[in-house]
C-alpha cells in the first residue's frame, strides 16, 4: 500500500493501493478520476451526496453514499451497513474489468461501525482487488482518528493476513451446513437452501446475511432468484 499525503501527486498507471491522509475528499477523487481515464471502471463509497460529486467531479459511476435515507437514482445505494458495502464491493469486482474503487472517510465508517468490523473490511477489499488487479484508493481525516487507530491502518494493511480463518462458534451448525451445500454446487438459491434444510425465506434471508456480515457469502441477482455464493474467505473458513 502507498500512503500519501494531500500534497504528494502519485503516479497511478499501476494497480495499486493508495492510503491518503487528509481533511479533504479531492485527493481520492483525484486518483480515481486518473484511473477512470486510464480505462478502469470506477467505483466510489463516500459521505459526500452524490448529486455534489457529480457536480464537482463531473462524472457518473456508480457509487454507495453513506447516509440513511433513500435516494432515487439506479446507480446509487444508500447504506452505512459493513455488510451490504462488503457484497457491493465484491459484486462490483466480479463484475467490472480494471476496477478502481475509491473508499472516501474510512473515519466515518469507523466512529460509526466498530474498528475491527472495518478494518475485516479493508483487509478484505484490498485482498480482492490484488487478485482481480484493480485499484484501491482509501481517504481518511487523520484528525479523526486516535493515533492507535491510524497506525494499524498504516501498518496492518500493508501485509494481508493469509492465516485460514473459522468460522465463529455460533456459525459452525446451521450456517457451516449451508456454506458447505454453496461449495458443493455450481448455482444455490434461495429456494434451494429452504427445500434442502426445510427452512422457511425469512429464516433463509437471516442466515445468508449473517454470512455476508462475516464476509464468506455474497448474493447476486438472476431474474427472479437470489444466488448465493461463496467468497474466497468464506472457501477458506470450510
Amino acid at each position: 500500500m502507498v500512503i500519501i499525503t494531500e500534497d504528494e501527486n502519485p503516479n497511478i498507471a499501476n494497480p495499486a493501493s493508495f492510503l491518503i491522509k487528509s481533511s479533504s475528499s479531492d485527493k481520492g477523487f483525484d486518483l480515481l478520476l486518473q484511473s477512470i481515464s486510464q480505462g478502469c471502471s470506477g467505483f466510489c463509497i463516500t459521505r459526500a451526496h452524490p448529486e455534489d460529486v457529480r457536480k464537482r467531479y463531473h462524472v457518473t459511476m456508480p457509487m454507495i453514499w453513506l447516509a440513511e435515507g433513500t435516494f432515487s437514482h439506479p446507480d446509487v445505494q444508500v447504506t452505512a451497513d459493513i455488510g451490504e458495502i462488503r457484497q457491493s464491493i465484491h459484486t462490483f469486482l466480479e463484475g467490472h474489468p480494471n476496477p478502481a474503487i475509491l473508499l472516501d472517510r474510512v473515519d466515518y465508517l469507523i466512529m460509526r461501525r466498530d474498528f475491527k468490523q472495518v478494518m475485516e473490511l479493508l483487509y478484505g477489499l484490498n485482498d480482492a482487488a490484488r487478485q482481480s488487479g484493480g485499484t484501491i484508493i482509501l481517504s481518511v481525516d487523520p484528525a479523526a482518528l486516535t493515533s492507535q487507530q491510524l497506525a494499524v491502518l498504516e501498518q496492518e494493511l500493508q501485509e494481508i493476513p493469509r492465516s485460514k480463518r473459522h468460522l465463529p462458534v455460533e456459525l459452525q451448525d446451521d450456517l457451516h451446513e449451508i456454506m458447505a451445500f454453496a461449495s458443493a454446487n455450481e448455482r444455490v438459491t434461495f429456494k434451494d437452501v429452504c427445500r434442502k434444510f426445510k427452512v422457511t425465506k425469512a429464516t433463509t434471508r437471516k442466515r445468508v446475511a449473517r454470512l455476508a456480515e462475516y464476509g464468506y457469502a455474497i448474493v447476486s441477482k438472476n431474474g427472479r432468484s437470489k444466488i448465493i455464493k461463496l467468497t474466497k474467505e468464506g472457501i477458506d473458513a470450510l
